[in-house]
């Protein structure tokens, strides 16, 4: 627990040059493109291309590897 955090200091930990060596990272409910739970399937793509794009425009550009998983078989994918 200790090594948990939200969300939002991911994206000042990439702008400040302190991200960790490995980050996993869960939309909130309203972004994670969950039949139910997601208001738009909008609002996750958008969640993803907000953190690629952090990434990619950050000094971590250069060696780091993102990863977009989903967990269901159903759903919208």
């Amino acid at each position: 627990a200790s090594s948990m955090r939200d969300t939002d200091d991911f994206f000042t930990d990439v702008s400040m040059g302190r991200l960790p060596d490995v980050s996993f990272l869960k939309a909130a409910a309203y972004k994670n493109e969950h039949p139910n739970f997601s208001t738009k399937i909008s609002n996750g793509v958008a969640f993803v291309r907000s953190v690629v794009d952090a990434v990619a425009g950050s000094r971590y550009a250069a060696d780091t590897l993102v990863l977009v998983t989903w967990d269901e078989g159903g759903g919208f994918f």
